[in-house]
């Protein structure tokens, strides 16, 4: 993540409104980024745009005022990954890291088929 990615974002989703839903009341569209951790430039993004970030528990932050009209979040996926989180486990640097390792553990909890998806998702698109 760097400066400049929440802009954009944001631009997205109010494209998205526009094309979609004009008079979308603000709570019923929600918002969340994924990511392995929050960086440097995204936090001076996010501090010069009157943004802040309200750490909710570990790995997960709440992004309120200044540009933010919709409720969103920021998901730390270096912070989040484990068994409680097997979705945000795939999609963290550890399963790149040790794949063989991140799919037995996920796979001895039942997570086989998503590990499988996603795997063929990431090879069909290297």
């Amino acid at each position: 993540m760097r400066a400049g990615d929440f802009q954009t974002f944001l631009a997205y989703a109010l494209l998205y409104r526009v094309q979609n839903d004009p008079l979308l009341e603000p709570s019923r569209l929600h918002m969340v980024v994924l990511a392995p951790k929050l960086t440097k430039g995204y936090r001076e993004e996010l501090e010069r745009l009157g943004v802040s970030l309200q750490r909710q528990q570990p790995g997960i932050w709440r992004l309120q005022g200044g540009a933010v009209i919709h409720p969103t979040w920021v998901l730390e996926t270096e912070e989040l990954a484990g068994l409680n989180h097997p979705l945000l486990t795939l999609v963290s640097p550890t399963f790149l890291a040790d794949r063989v390792g991140t799919y037995e553990m996920l796979r001895e909890a039942g997570y086989t088929k998503l590990v499988v998806y996603l795997a063929q998702q990431i090879h069909q698109f290297q």
